[in-house]
């Protein structure tokens, strides 16, 4: 996990939005390779193992489970679906659209991507941060410039998720969907993935 991710960390109980705290324990570059990331307002601490952030009580380790499909595009379509015409901010991937995260990183200088819930292929790297939580997607609202989610996360709470963790302004796009959620208008819709913009 990028140390500079930690700004837009929050901790997944349902209590009011604040900063969570990095502790590394170990780093590589600007990555937090093993450490704790603590909550303020809860006091519940969660284990950093191997790069990934695994938001779970009391440290618990969450099945990453191996995924065998694809990600329904590729990184190319999903830069100009996105709209990642420059640099800065961070945008999430949910659930196999992490699968295009290296591809992305790899297209898109200067942006960040964070994988919520990836495959267990996906690792952590300088322009990819991983992180894991069963209920909720562990960023501050309207912290990401963009998101993808994957077909199999096109559900409640995922869908809620993406939208409160956007931008206003900018891009939502689902794969293997026909229609936006609400809080998002609808650009365009074809090849089984639907884009808009929050509003």
């Amino acid at each position: 996990m990028h140390i500079e991710l930690a700004e837009l960390l929050r901790c997944p109980e349902q209590h009011e939005e604040t900063f969570c705290v990095v502790s590394p324990d170990r780093t590589e570059d600007r990555m937090v390779v093993a450490g704790l990331i603590g909550c303020p307002v809860c006091r519940n601490e969660y284990a950093i193992r191997e790069g990934v952030a695994l938001f779970a009580p009391d440290g618990a380790a969450l099945e990453r489970v191996p995924f065998d499909g694809d990600a329904g595009t590729d990184p190319v379509t999903a830069q100009a679906l996105l709209n990642l015409s420059g640099a800065g901010g961070n945008v999430a991937l949910v659930g196999s659209a992490s699968l295009l995260a290296s591809g992305l990183a790899g297209l898109v200088e200067g942006v960040h991507f964070v994988a919520c819930n990836a495959p267990q292929a996906i690792r952590s790297s300088s322009g990819v941060s991983v992180v894991y939580a069963p209920q909720s997607i562990p960023l501050r609202a309207s912290s990401m410039r963009g998101i993808v989610l994957g077909a199999e996360m096109f559900q409640p709470p995922w869908i809620e998720e993406s939208v409160r963790v956007l931008l206003r302004g900018t891009r939502f796009v689902a794969i293997g969907q026909t229609a936006c959620p609400t809080g998002v208008e609808q650009l365009a819709v074809g090849d089984g993935i639907v884009v808009g913009e929050k509003t």
